[in-house]
């Protein structure tokens, strides 16, 4: 039967109209999701990862040079040297260079006294020359001093002469220590003070590491001058 119409009056629409049209708009909504999701997987797929970057600094912290002063001398070293007052007297000086609590280097300067030679005696020289009567010009530390005895002399402590420098040697210590002895001279080191009076000075010196090495000795030589 044909579908009635009145005047004024909204008629209903026909069903497979309705369907069709949600249908329609169904898909068209499909596709328009469909697009987004492809294009946004297609920006990420395409994007270059950012490469992250860290730039590695390599730091040094290098330990200052420090100058150490007696009424007599001076002399600078990396670190810090500390005078021990118990152990020294007043014309023996003694100094300590630590790590942490751990004691790593011995310098003794004797002013105007000579040790007997179990304090005096060492296994290597550090030959050197008295410049300006006031400070020294160091060559390199020689040693040990036990190669220059013979097979039939007893392993005595005694003088023996190390390139030109003459040192009390102790043949038999395990110990890396080291005495300052003038070029054509010994370990007696004459020099004058700044007011022009004449002073004598000995210096010993022990580094006490497993590994021990002549560094510390030598910078502590070529920086020493007296006041």
């Amino acid at each position: 039967m044909a579908q009635r119409y009145e005047f004024n009056k909204r008629s209903k629409r026909h069903p497979r109209r309705v369907f069709r049209r949600r249908l329609f708009f169904t898909a068209v909504a499909l596709a328009l999701t469909g697009v987004g999701v492809f294009a946004l997987t297609y920006d990420i797929a395409t994007e270059e990862p950012e490469i992250q970057t860290s730039s590695v600094v390599q730091s040094e912290v290098a330990e200052s040079i420090n100058t150490f002063k007696s009424p007599y001398f001076q002399f600078s070293d990396r670190g810090n040297w500390i005078h021990s007052k118990t152990d020294s007297t007043e014309k023996e000086f003694v100094y300590y260079k630590y790590r942490g609590a751990a004691i790593e280097h011995r310098l003794t300067v004797h002013v105007d006294v000579t040790p007997i030679p179990t304090y005096l005696a060492a296994t290597r020289v550090l030959p050197v020359r008295i410049v300006n009567n006031n400070r020294l010009e160091a060559n390199a530390v020689a040693g040990p001093c036990s190669q220059v005895y013979k097979k039939e002399d007893l392993r005595n402590i005694k003088e023996v002469i190390i390139q030109g420098a003459t040192m009390m040697c102790d043949p038999d210590s395990p110990l890396f220590t080291v005495a300052l002895a003038e070029v054509d001279g010994n370990y007696n080191l004459d020099f004058r003070r700044s007011n022009g009076l004449p002073m004598q000075i000995v210096i010993t010196y022990q580094d006490m590491r497993l590994d021990p090495d002549s560094l510390t000795i030598s910078q502590v030589a070529k920086t020493f001058q007296t006041l």
